[in-house]
């Protein structure tokens, strides 16, 4: 299940999410491979990210700023979507999905 962030992103501002990958049993485990995209509620990629790489760690932050948070006729929901892989004592390439759905806070004045 998705988490949903109670924190709104400022528009056109800068905003950070952090992912911390946990494994099957709830443990923190470091990724093999690990990307994210950035959608709006309707499913269509925002500024671009479809498929950003991300450097694996235990903990990654996904940094988005201007464009990635300018409102859209589709509203102001946005869904980053975490795909990665890792190894554990149950195999190799198991999948880590993951999603954050967060709002954007619109602010008088800022140019679209």
């Amino acid at each position: 299940m998705a988490t949903i962030l109670s924190e709104k992103a400022k528009e056109r501002s800068t905003f950070a999410i952090t992912a911390a990958p946990t494994d099957s049993d709830g443990a923190a485990v470091t990724p093999t491979t690990m990307a994210w995209k950035l959608t709006d509620i309707a499913g269509n990629v925002i500024n671009g990210r479809s498929s950003v790489s991300l450097t694996p760690s235990t903990s990654m932050s996904i940094v988005l700023h201007g464009a990635d948070l300018a409102l859209t006729a589709t509203g102001n929901r946005r869904i980053v979507t975490m795909m990665g892989t890792y190894t554990s004592s149950l195999g190799v390439g198991l999948e880590l999905n993951d999603a954050v759905i967060f709002s954007i806070e619109p602010l008088v004045g800022i140019a679209d």
